[in-house]
């Protein structure tokens, strides 16, 4: 097995974190907050048995204490209810808070790539013969992207996918490394074959017939897995999984867009372009290339050799590629939608 942890042109953070009092620090323009009290408030925002109380304290300060925390401190992702619906909250940060603290608890927990890269890499994942097997059975599922009772992999044990995903080790443990926790129920109860093409069911498609997943967005404010194991060789073909490397790391850029766009959803004088509805609103943010360049991103598409492993954390901005007619995407896939700021079942593995 080959690890490819990242094109050698992407950089990590070097292990930096960004604070919340330095966001605040760069708009001293627009709050009263005194940073270096904020500053000192945080120092135990890394510590996993301070956590919560550290995160309920520094919400008590730049919140006054406004009812809605247990709302605030859960996985509910769409502005529509009290205080993530409310403008004024939102124009205080509230949605940058929570965008920072479910990074600390992610730091906390995990020491991967997955933490400030985004994603991890796997080529030559298992012995040749098994990835010829898993790519004949793939053949026999129907064409689907999204998961049921046909495709779950809990539903067919007396299958070879059965054993390597359900039963083996290997690859749940791979997954649960990144994002430092065990999900067992999760990975049970959203495993399956995914295989893409033009005529799969479960396309999303938006008025004008366009797939709303070849948008690049992001799926959630918070840290958020999905994993594809791939049988077969992926080209452009094929529409490959498209990813822009550190968008899941909350820079200043990323949170003032974070910011901007919530300020705006949450306010009834801005109008969000039709092409970012409703999904926006929803909590699953679009943005667009424009927006991205002038971040200084840059999308890399995952053209990959078959038997080749992909984790990617879905906070960063992704999107599905477009797809060739008559090509079909076939994989065994995954997600991992984990409490927000969970610090618990810290697995302590260095990649």
């Amino acid at each position: 097995m080959t690890h490819k942890l990242y094109p050698a042109e992407y950089k990590t953070k070097s292990g930096d974190v960004l604070h919340l009092s330095s966001w605040y620090h760069n708009h001293k323009d627009k709050y009263e907050v005194d940073t270096e009290l904020l500053a000192e408030l945080e120092e135990n925002s890394l510590n996993k048995f301070l956590f919560h109380e550290n995160m309920a304290e520094v919400y008590n300060y730049l919140f006054d204490g406004m009812d809605g925390f247990d709302v605030v401190k859960s996985i509910h992702k769409k502005y529509d209810v009290t205080p993530l619906n409310h403008h004024d909250f939102m124009k205080m940060g509230l949605e940058v808070f929570r965008i920072v603290y479910s990074y600390y608890a992610l730091k906390i927990r995990s020491h991967s790539n997955f933490v400030d890269i985004g994603f991890i890499q796997k080529n030559d994942l298992l012995p040749t013969g098994v990835c010829r097997a898993i790519r004949k059975e793939v053949e026999s599922f129907p064409l689907r992207i999204n998961k049921n009772e046909k495709n779950l992999l809990i539903n067919h044990k007396n299958s070879i996918l059965y054993k390597v995903f359900m039963e083996d080790d290997e690859i749940k443990q791979e997954v649960f490394h990144a994002i430092g926790l065990h999900v067992d129920s999760e990975w049970e109860n959203n495993s399956f074959v995914q295989r893409i093409h033009k005529d799969s069911e479960g396309h999303l498609k938006e008025p004008d017939g366009f797939d709303t997943q070849c948008r690049t967005h992001s799926d959630i404010f918070s840290p958020s897995l999905k994993w594809w194991y791939f049988p077969d060789d992926v080209t452009t073909d094929h529409g490959p999984l498209w990813y822009c490397p550190e968008s899941a790391y909350p820079t200043h850029e990323m949170l003032n867009y974070w910011w901007m766009e919530t300020c705006k959803i949450t306010s009834e004088k801005w109008n969000i372009p039709s092409w970012k509805e409703p999904s926006h609103s929803e909590g699953s943010l679009r943005i667009s290339e424009e927006e991205l360049n002038a971040f200084g991103f840059k999308m890399i598409p995952f053209k990959v050799p078959a038997n080749t492993l992909i984790i990617t954390n879905v906070h960063g901005w992704h999107r599905r590629g477009i797809q060739t007619d008559g090509f079909v995407r076939n994989a065994i896939h995954g997600s991992i939608r984990c409490e927000p700021f969970a610090t618990e079942m810290f697995i302590d593995v260095h990649y």
